[in-house]
Order: C-alpha cells, then sequence, then structure tokens
C-alpha cells in the first residue's frame, strides 16, 4: 500500500514537473500530424533548442529529469514487491517499462509516427 502511495506521489510530481516539456513535444507532434513535417528551418530550431535543453541546466528540465528519475525508482521498486513472490511476477508475462506508458515524450513520438503512417 506504501508503495503504491509512494508511485502514485512520484507520478503526480513527474506530470507537475514535466508538464512544459510534454506541451512543447505535444505542440510539434500536433503541429506535423495536422501539416506535417515541419520545413527544415523550423526542425533545426527545434532539434537546437531541444539539444540546448539536453546540454545546459535549465531549470524545469532539471525538475522533469529528476522526477522521472523518481518515478522509475518507485515504479521499479513496485514490480520488484509484485516479482519477488517466488520469484514469479503477478500478471505472468508482464514486465511493463514506464517508458511504455502514453504520457512519456517516447509514447507521444509512438502515437504520432502510428497515426500519421495511419492516413
Amino acid at each position: 500500500m506504501a508503495q503504491n502511495v509512494a508511485l502514485d506521489h512520484a507520478e503526480l510530481e513527474k506530470s507537475q514537473a514535466c508538464g512544459e516539456v510534454y506541451a512543447a513535444a505535444n505542440k510539434r507532434i500536433d503541429r506535423e500530424m495536422r501539416e506535417g513535417a515541419l520545413p527544415i528551418h523550423e526542425a533545426f530550431v527545434y532539434d537546437l533548442e531541444t539539444l540546448i535543453a539536453f546540454l545546459v541546466p535549465i531549470n524545469f528540465v532539471e525538475r522533469c529529469r529528476e522526477a522521472i528519475q523518481l518515478y522509475r525508482l518507485e515504479y521499479a521498486k513496485l514490480h520488484d514487491a509484485f516479482t519477488s513472490r517466488e520469484g514469479t511476477p503477478v500478471l505472468e508475462g508482464a514486465n511493463p517499462s514506464p517508458t511504455d506508458a502514453p504520457n512519456t515524450i517516447e509514447g507521444l513520438a509512438v502515437q504520432a509516427s502510428t497515426a500519421k503512417n495511419d492516413r
């Protein structure tokens, strides 16, 4: 029970801390789905901004990174608690990853790519 609360808290913190990052990624994905690929100069600027965000410690990006790390740690603890019972997972064959969730940047990118290919 306490582990579920810790995971819920970590997920809430991640959602709050990463709101700006998710919004920016979602905005680009939505635009590309509506209008197609960005013009080369806009894609370059966006990619350059992304690179700078990864290299330069920007406060809201760092908070997001730390929140994601905490979420993954709490998720792993909960997953270990379920799989430690006699060494078998509670759900046979289930070993989901937090990065598979649709509310991650990677998940949004996969959704956008799939939707674009379905057109």
